[in-house]
């Protein structure tokens, strides 16, 4: 297995991370696609699957560029999210000064799990971020990427569109709950990343 991070930008700070597992690659939240990542991409030869946590253009700008390197990639996000790709608005790049809209046809999921070429992985709801907002877990690595959702010390923001405190706040009750295997580390966009029983201790908003 192998997991890579690249960095978004020094604004956003936003990670990309690349997974490979059993000859798989996974591409996650890719709000860019710079020369690096291209090059990295490229040695390894294949884009299984583009998994985009939220709709948020720090995420999902370099979608299209991807798929024009690697036309067999399947591109997920959640239903609800699904608009964001195409409306400037909601994926907030219309603050920008390069729109992003998004033109590749994604696989829209829910909760529940999903396979890619013999890769499982389980889809996790949830909203406050944004109404959409998922993670993924990959159970046999123990990894987690929940997008902007949470990390060891802090949460994603719930004034953008869609947005809900009240989301957030039964999305971290069921974080809180939910039975992660032992070991299982989370990989967070935008905050030092850390393993669940850290984020468990240490996020403040968990222990209200």
């Amino acid at each position: 297995m192998g997991l890579n991070c690249f960095k978004y930008d020094e604004v956003f700070s936003s990670n990309i991370y690349v997974l490979e597992t059993h000859g798989v690659v996974f591409v996650i939240d890719p709000g860019t696609y710079d020369s690096k990542l291209k090059s990295y991409l490229k040695k390894l030869g294949r884009v299984d699957a583009i998994l985009l946590t939220h709709g948020h253009y720090d995420h999902i700008g370099g979608v299209d560029k991807i798929i024009e390197d690697f036309p067999n990639a399947k591109v997920y996000i959640s239903k609800k999210d699904a608009p964001f790709l195409t409306n400037i608005n909601l994926n907030l790049s219309v603050m920008d000064v390069s729109p992003v809209r998004i033109n590749a046809k994604p696989t829209l999921v829910d909760e529940g799990k999903y396979e890619v070429n013999g890769v499982s992985f389980t889809v996790i709801s949830f909203p406050g971020h944004t109404a959409g907002s998922v993670a993924y877990l990959f159970e046999e690595e123990k990894l987690l990427f929940p997008g902007d959702f949470i990390s060891i010390d802090a949460i994603g923001a719930t004034h953008f569109p869609t947005g809900s405190e009240t989301d957030m706040l039964k999305s971290l009750l069921k974080f809180k709950t939910y039975v992660f295997a032992v070991g299982t580390y989370l990989c967070s966009s935008h905050w030092m990343n850390s393993s669940i029983d850290e984020v468990l201790e240490y996020n403040r908003y968990l222990n209200y």
